[in-house]
């Protein structure tokens, strides 16, 4: 390649049951392998003096939550979607997995009854945004946290799905830049 080329290739099947080929533009679920790029992006915003680890999440993520239109059924505050106790949830302790904050992607054990991947499977060729899995999993369509904040430790998509909303607000960004 010469001096600043890039090359794209793909290989492989974006959908082996229909025979569809994965192409450099297939979309692919990356899951959670994006944790450990998040988490860095997270550290380096910190460092940058953009945020603080123990900043309240609600400071980010409650400005995006109100300009919603239409607003959100479930609340336009992260208290009103997880509660008093989880309203106040840290950048830390969504790093840490330590918020209680129910998985999206719960097995259907919590007080959810289902987990994400039944909206998923529904809907496949859907994008569900950010906000839509915010509401999903909110204490108003029955999902309680699973602990008060600090006092365990649980493995939750959800926070870092918080966390891709902190870093869009400390960086000024818009949806998925």
């Amino acid at each position: 390649l010469p001096p600043g080329g890039a090359a794209t290739a793909a290989a492989g099947w974006a959908d082996h049951v229909n025979s569809e080929p994965l192409t450099a533009a297939s979309r692919l679920a990356w899951g959670s392998n994006t944790k450990i790029f998040t988490a860095a992006a997270v550290l380096r915003a910190a460092e940058e003096g953009r945020l603080r680890l123990d900043d309240p999440v609600a400071q980010y993520v409650d400005p995006l939550l109100a300009a919603c239109d239409p607003p959100l059924a479930a609340g336009s505050t992260l208290r009103e979607l997880f509660g008093a106790t989880h309203g106040v949830v840290t950048v830390r302790q969504l790093l840490g997995m330590r918020s209680g904050i129910l998985d999206y992607e719960s097995d259907g054990q919590g007080a959810c009854g289902s987990s994400s991947h039944d909206l998923w499977w529904a809907a496949p060729h859907r994008e569900w945004t950010p906000i839509e899995q915010l509401q999903w999993v909110s204490v108003q369509h029955g999902c309680v946290p699973t602990f008060t904040p600090d006092a365990d430790c649980s493995y939750s998509s959800t926070n870092y799905l918080l966390l891709g909303l902190v870093l869009q607000q400390a960086y000024g960004l818009s949806c998925w830049q």
